[in-house]
């Protein structure tokens, strides 16, 4: 992992906030930066649901990636009033991230 890491936390264990952030890990995978990720089981499933993600970049390189990502799965027709995602301990909609679209992140590194 790099001296620069981000948490991402899906704090409800959402099934689309889970979908998201596999969405994410398929994209840093392809850039070549390190994850570690938490899953826990879904009850009389035979899949798991992804509860937390430690990510090797800082936090505005995630805030980004999570922007776009968010941005490609269309929250307004898939994600409920209350999908919430936390980075580094601050919890955000999924329908707050899609809006914040180009915006900065406060306090962010």
């Amino acid at each position: 992992m790099a001296d620069e890491v981000t948490r991402i936390e899906n704090p409800d264990s959402s099934e689309y906030v889970s979908q998201l952030l596999g969405l994410m890990i398929q994209n840093l995978a392809g850039m070549g930066v390190s994850t570690d990720v938490s899953d826990a089981p879904i009850p009389d499933k035979k899949s798991s649901l992804i509860i937390e993600v430690t990510v090797g970049l800082g936090v505005s390189a995630t805030w980004d990636i999570l922007k776009f990502v968010v941005g490609a799965l269309n929250p307004s027709r898939r994600a409920s009033a209350g999908d919430e995602i936390t980075l580094n301990g601050k919890r955000y909609s999924i329908t707050e991230i899609n809006e914040e679209g180009s915006g900065d992140l406060e306090d962010n590194d």
